[in-house]
């Protein structure tokens, strides 16, 4: 399935549900904490741990 496609049935379901969709620039999102949004840093090659929730 194409990304644009299936970005559209995202923000399809969440208008449906009475949800907001926000974009989000995909520079460094993989090194963010999803939790605190601080950042993570490298534990092993290409994982990284949160300082915060250790």
């Amino acid at each position: 399935m194409q990304y644009r496609r299936i970005q559209h049935w995202i923000e399809w379901q969440a208008t449906k549900h009475g949800l907001a969709v926000v974009k989000l620039p995909a520079f460094y999102t993989s090194t963010r904490c999803p939790k605190c949004g601080g950042e993570m840093r490298e534990y092993v090659h290409r994982q990284f741990v949160c300082e915060v929730w250790l």
